[in-house]
Formats: structure tokens, sequence, C-alpha cells
């Protein structure tokens, strides 16, 4: 008698590990969020080029450094394809950057390249073609900024606090 408690012991810790186990990769691999590890191919169409030649930002050898201005709201409207939002990879910036706007885990919009220099107001995307509906949301900015040779991940920075409202 023992030997079968023992037995049905030892099968019910296993599954319940096995199932445990099970659940915390399923929610791990849900909230994987995958962001792009090589910049844009193309330079954004809807960037403004007007600073890039200021002097660009004293860092030490082996070091590196970024400089860029963003305003906390995004407004998207769903019925002409654009987001209204501001941000700025300074004209001192070193690297070229790029945008990829995440909510709840999820990639909403990515930017093309921005150029040391440039200013980004407006970005398209095909109408009605984003997983949103109206009203607010948190979100998270990353922004990218890639190597001299434009291919490599530099330095990732994610902006907490974003806000997004959907029209």
């Amino acid at each position: 008698m023992r030997t079968i408690t023992k037995l049905i012991v030892a099968v019910s810790v296993a599954v319940i590990l096995i199932f445990a186990g099970v659940m915390i990769v399923w929610k791990v691999a849900e909230s994987k969020t995958l962001l792009p590890d090589h910049a844009p191919t193309d330079v954004e169409e809807n960037a403004v080029i007007d600073n890039a030649d200021s002097e660009k930002m004293d860092i030490p050898p082996n070091g590196g450094g970024a400089s860029f201005n963003y305003a906390k709201e995004i407004t998207i409207d769903m019925s002409t394809g654009t987001a209204e939002l501001y941000f700025e990879n300074s004209g001192s910036a070193l690297y070229d950057a790029s945008l990829v706007l995440v909510i709840d885990d999820t990639v909403i919009l990515e930017s093309g390249l921005l150029p040391p220099g440039s200013c980004l107001t407006t970005l398209s995307f095909p109408k009605d073609s984003l997983p949103l509906q109206r009203g607010g949301y948190d979100a998270a900015l990353w922004v990218q900024s890639y190597d001299e040779d434009g291919n490599a991940l530099n330095v990732n920075f994610q902006l907490q606090g974003i806000r997004v409202e959907v029209k």
C-alpha cells in the first residue's frame, strides 16, 4: 500500500512540475517582443533633415553617445493611415536611428532610418492595417541606434510613458 501511495505522490508531483514548466515557457514566449537588430534599408520618407552638419558629440575612445528629442504623445489616425508624433535625431548625434512603437508587447509601427539631423512628425502606414481600436493606449517607444556601417544595433533605448491616442 505504501508503494502505491508513493507512486501516486511522485506522479502527481511530476505532472504539476511539467504543467508549471509548460505554463512558464508559454508565458515567456507570449510576451516576447521581437525588435529588429539591423538598420532599416531606407531613410524614412517623412523625415525632414535640416541640421545634419551640427557639431558632433565628443565621446571617449570606445564610447558612444546619443542625442534625441521626443514628445510623449502620439496620435494615430486609422482613416488616413498616419501617426502624428515628434522625434528628432539631433544633428549632434553620432549614428542613424529608427523608431519602433510597441503596445502590449506588439510592434505597432516602425520608422525607416533617421539620420543625424532629422526630425519626424508623421509616420505613414496602410490605412486600417493596425490591430487597434479607437481609444488611448500606454506604449513604449524604442529608439534604436546603429553602428557606423548601419548594420549592427549599437544602442537600444526604451522610452516609457508614451501615450497613444487612436482616432
